[in-house]
């Protein structure tokens, strides 16, 4: 409303109203002097600060994956109130590629977008809500579908509760070279490279070889 519609920000008042079963924003017209509407969340969240919290996660469509939407930047601005409330925990913003499928005519995005992706959610966060570098992470999820996760990393946690990175998954590694642990991915990982124009190998023994 601030940025967008140059409302003055005084006239603009965030309220944390809880958690629903769905992702909501209400709008509310106040009277000057009155008091902000009381929320009404409808699902009570028992925190267990010895795990890991999914904190939200968004999926980010085909023609705006390498921007962000209104809805996501509200998320993102919920996921910073979160970690401001919990000052030794920090956060972890994992995003996922598009896995393509040449039936389907979907396009591969191109090894480390993921990474690129998560990391221009964090600069959204260094920058608006002035967190230092060290309390936010970006990883590369590797290739599962365009999502953004927003993980609550809580210190002394148990870790395998999340974030997960599946090991099946195609990850970038260096200089953009997508790298995998399951053979049954290896034409997966070769399309995705012919597409964004590299020359896809396997290495065997500390050779390269052209995979079939």
């Amino acid at each position: 409303m601030v940025e967008l519609r140059g409302i003055d920000s005084k006239r603009i008042v965030a309220i944390d109203g809880g958690r629903r079963e769905e992702f909501i924003v209400d709008l509310w017209i106040v009277p000057n002097n009155s008091h902000p509407p009381t929320p009404s969340p409808s699902i009570d969240v028992t925190m267990d600060p010895s795990d890991n919290l999914l904190y939200d996660e968004f999926e980010v469509g085909y023609d705006n994956f390498a921007s962000r939407s209104e809805d996501a930047a509200a998320r993102l601005d919920g996921f910073a109130e979160t970690l401001k409330k919990e000052p030794k925990s920090w956060g972890c913003v994992v995003a996922f590629a598009e896995n393509g499928d040449d039936r389907m005519g979907m396009e591969w995005d191109p090894p480390g977008e993921a990474l690129r992706i998560a990391r221009r959610q964090k600069q959204y966060l260094v920058r608006k809500h002035g967190f230092t570098l060290s309390k936010l992470t970006a990883v590369d999820g590797g290739y599962a579908g365009r999502t953004v996760e927003l993980w609550v990393m809580r210190p002394g946690a148990r870790f395998d509760k999340g974030p997960f990175i599946y090991p099946n998954r195609l990850k970038a590694k260096g200089r953009g070279i997508l790298t995998l642990n399951k053979s049954y991915n290896l034409d997966l990982c070769c399309k995705a490279c012919i597409r964004s124009g590299t020359d896809p190998y396997v290495l065997r023994n500390g050779e390269r070889h052209k995979p079939k």
